[in-house]
């Protein structure tokens, strides 16, 4: 493979390694949200796969608030309380609390990749 092709493929590397750690900071920010236990007050059960939308209420500086949160399970959990990571009106359950730190994991790994790609000699 010649330098310029390397370069065009560390380029691209560089590309996701951007929307990775984009999309990880976002998410990383529920690390620092309250936790709360709310009300999964109805859900909508999956067509395919175990992922279920449902409406979650809860209470946090005495105000009640409400989201559709998404969960990967397949068993119906209306009207059943759920631990949930909150702040202000955005609410996720805990198993997609780590997604933010991984995808920053990923977008940290493919930029040394992108950089080494990019500095390899001819």
């Amino acid at each position: 493979m010649d330098h310029q092709r390397f370069r065009k493929v560390a380029l691209g590397v560089l590309a996701i390694a951007i929307v990775l750690l984009g999309l990880g900071g976002w998410q990383a920010r529920s690390l620092l949200w309250e936790t709360v236990t709310g009300t999964a007050e109805s859900c909508t059960p999956p067509s395919t796969g175990l992922t279920q939308k449902c409406l979650v209420t809860w209470t946090a500086g005495g105000k009640r608030h409400a989201a559709t949160v998404s969960f990967d399970d397949a068993t119906d959990l209306s009207h059943t309380d759920q631990t949930l990571y909150v702040d202000d009106e955005d609410a996720y359950p805990p198993q997609q609390r780590y997604l933010g730190p991984l995808l920053l994991g990923g977008g940290l790994f493919l930029t040394v990749t992108g950089l080494i790609l990019r500095r390899k000699p001819h």
